[in-house]
């Protein structure tokens, strides 16, 4: 089984600093652990092992929410950024 865990990286400029001169944000994978193939090496593999759709869909879900909660943390550090 494996399993997945994304986050967001956010750099806002400080004051006085000219670099980044915008936020700069990321989505990246913040730790990973399951299995590999040996046709598969080096293929990062987004959710666990699946053999019903019904098990695809749910994992599907499961990063689409994610994935929406990190748009959300997003959208709040760039508002804040902006603000300043």
């Amino acid at each position: 089984m494996a399993t997945l865990t994304l986050d967001l990286y956010f750099k806002a400029p400080k004051p006085g600093q000219s670099m980044p001169p915008h936020p700069v944000a990321h989505i990246y994978v913040k730790s990973c652990s399951g299995q590999e193939y040996p046709k598969a090496k080096g293929f990062l593999f987004l959710g666990a092992q699946c053999i019903k759709f019904s098990e695809i869909d749910h994992e599907i879900k499961l990063l689409e929410r994610e994935l929406k909660e990190l748009r959300a943390r997003a959208k709040r550090k760039f508002a804040a950024a902006e603000a300043k």
